[in-house]
């Protein structure tokens, strides 16, 4: 890095203008070494405990709407510095999201929101390249990206294929409609995304899906206040607008501990059905969404909340 672009670093950044935002629920995590590899809120409470250490120490507050995890898991994350939201009342990843989204804003020096899943601690260690784009003016929204080796080679072969599938599908529909240029592809199913402050209100917004026949297996899991909103609605609002969307690659691996934890014999059926059952949700969630923003309201099954 040259002189002057350190320069212009320092002197566009400091780590208290940026806050990372999260939601968990880990109602059995307990001190202490794993009992077994499929302990899954064990495994990604720990890791969730490193992502809040690595973001104190570099400077950055971290605010946490828990659902309801173990009394022993809130007093190691308050002792680690995290800031905790109680949203054991408010059901639903949305309305979380919205609660860390608000009280992340109302800290004084916060210019940028961070959102992540709160495991993903490589994340947090790229926070200053994730954010720059825009703390410099040259970005609204940052959608992180994964270098493909590391993602192929670190990631469950089954949550690879997965996520590159809708990614595609994600892509080629905001590439077709005009509103994503056509040599950029976003990361969409990475998850992590980085907003200004300013964009609050358009992250706030909820949306329902509406069906008047009757939904079973898969279909009647689509829900944006579950998925969509205040995560990958905003993102294709801001497209439609001609906000600034832009990706930004990093070199993240998959923890080894969650891998382990994923493919195990105890749950990687369990881990395969999700994946399969997110894939659909978030896809039928999108397209309808994208026929609400075109007014095609006969079509959609998206509708606006207040």
């Amino acid at each position: 890095m040259s002189n002057i672009d350190r320069e212009k670093k320092e002197e566009v950044f400091s780590p208290d203008q940026l806050v990372f935002v999260t939601n968990t629920l880990y109602k059995d995590w307990y001190s202490g070494s794993p009992k077994q590899e499929s302990d899954t809120a064990k495994v990604r409470g720990d890791i969730t405990l490193k992502s809040i250490k690595t973001s104190v120490e570099n400077g950055h507050p971290i605010v946490i709407a828990d659902g309801g995890s173990s009394q022993e898991f809130i007093v190691n994350a308050k002792k680690l510095g995290a800031t905790i939201v109680n949203s054991s009342l408010t059901p639903g990843r949305a309305p979380q999201r919205r609660a860390a989204f608000k009280e992340g804003a109302s800290l004084e020096k916060v210019k940028v929101l961070f959102y992540i899943q709160a495991e993903k601690v490589g994340v947090v260690d790229n926070s200053m390249r994730l954010s720059l784009p825009i703390l410099q003016g040259s970005a609204d929204i940052v959608v992180p990206s994964r270098e493909s080796l590391l993602f192929k080679k670190s990631y469950p072969d089954y949550m690879y294929r997965s996520e590159i599938k809708v990614n595609k599908t994600y892509n080629d529909i905001m590439h077709k409609l005009g509103w994503l240029d056509e040599n950029t592809n976003l990361d969409w199913f990475f998850g992590p995304v980085v907003f200004k402050k300013d964009l609050l209100p358009l992250f706030m917004e909820k949306y329902e899906f509406i069906d008047t026949e009757k939904r079973t297996g898969v279909r009647a899991k689509v829900n944006p206040e579950m998925h969509s909103d205040g995560h990958y609605f905003p993102i294709i609002k801001a497209l439609s607008l001609g906000l600034k969307v832009h990706g930004v690659e990093i070199p993240f691996a998959y923890p080894k501990e969650q891998l382990n934890n994923e493919t195990s014999s105890e749950a990687k059926i369990q881990f395969i059905q999700r994946r399969g059952q997110d894939a659909f949700t978030y896809r039928d969630e999108m397209i309808h969404f994208v026929k609400y923003l075109c007014g095609d309201l006969k079509k959609s099954k998206i509708r606006g909340l207040k």
